[in-house]
């Protein structure tokens, strides 16, 4: 009698524990962005071109890359993104280099654009980037 109605109670407790535990840690992934929106870039490298800062203007190595281009451009590294988890890629040959004002070394990103992921070298995460932001970031790391 009273022995089913004790076992009954708590497998219903457990599976209400196990119910509310999932729904509370459900992992969502976190945002953030490849570079932060107060860095000033000096100076991009890229695979094909480089671009430099002159005052407030940019000098490009690559005709068609004006002014607006360039900072249109370094915008999509400052949007937030998913951080999704990935085992440490291997080194991509497109290499973005960004040489920041106040900072010794330049941030190294590499991109994937088959896999829409951009990261840092050795890295267990990696940013994902919607196909449209992909297709932008990739027109300036045509190999």
């Amino acid at each position: 009698g009273w022995n089913n109605v004790m076992i009954l109670g708590v497998l219903a407790f457990i599976g209400v524990f196990q119910f509310s535990h999932n729904q509370l840690f459900q992992s969502k992934p976190s945002l953030s962005s490849p570079l932060s929106r107060e860095a000033v870039v000096m100076e991009v490298r890229l695979p094909l071109h480089t671009f430099q800062r002159i005052g407030s203007g940019w000098r490009s190595s690559s005709p068609g890359w004006q002014d607006e281009r360039i900072e249109a451009w370094l915008q999509l590294l400052q949007q937030v993104y998913p951080l999704i988890d990935v085992e440490p890629l291997p080194l991509a040959e497109r290499i973005i280099q960004l040489h920041v004002l106040a900072q010794a070394e330049p941030v190294v990103l590499f991109w994937r654009p088959e896999q829409g992921l951009l990261y840092q070298p050795n890295q267990a995460q990696a940013w994902q980037v919607p196909a449209e932001q992909a297709l932008l970031l990739s027109q300036a790391m045509q190999l």
